[in-house]
């Protein structure tokens, strides 16, 4: 059996995202963010970081250093390289993680249950919510609010589904 040294454990698969919420809230609230709509948006980049990282690294490791250093001879700063020759080559990575992370944000419960207690910065997934109550659930507003939130995120995935089967058969 191998030693563990040999076998590094990532961590960010070990424990889930949502295990951070206390300490978020925590942060947050230190910083005056909580009731408020970049709290949530603060959380849920958090929790989708490891999945970003976790598909974009084959992209950028795919591409050849041959072309990076092409555009080094040609005069380009790192930087330059980076963003003129890595991100067009990685665009379909690119396109499938920011799906992947819209859906995953879009349809986000806890964060915006725990970030937020107002109205004004409440998303639909935790408004919808409040369509049960103890004694009713109000069915038909449960229903339309379930399809007002699944259009916009089957709207995106239509419009990237290229990109998507493109990424995905790219990237592994």
């Amino acid at each position: 059996m191998a030693a563990l040294d040999d076998h590094p454990v990532d961590v960010s698969v070990v424990v889930s995202g949502d295990m951070a919420v206390t300490r978020e809230c925590t942060g947050l609230n230190g910083l005056g963010l909580l009731n408020n709509v970049i709290s949530i948006i603060l959380g849920v980049a958090v929790l989708n970081l490891p999945l970003v990282v976790w598909i974009l690294r084959p992209f950028f490791d795919a591409l050849p250093r041959e072309v990076e250093e092409a555009g080094l001879l040609d005069g380009l700063s790192p930087f330059g390289v980076f963003w003129r020759i890595a991100v067009p080559l990685a665009a379909p990575g690119l396109l499938t993680v920011a799906l992947l992370s819209f859906i995953a944000a879009w349809t986000d419960l806890l964060f915006p249950i725990s970030f937020s207690t107002t109205v004004d910065a409440t998303p639909l997934t935790a408004q919808l919510l409040q369509m049960q109550t103890g004694y009713k659930i109000y069915w038909g507003s449960l229903m339309a609010g379930g399809i007002y939130l699944t259009l916009p995120a089957l709207a995106v995935s239509f419009a990237l589904q290229k990109y998507l089967v493109r990424g995905m058969r790219l990237g592994y």
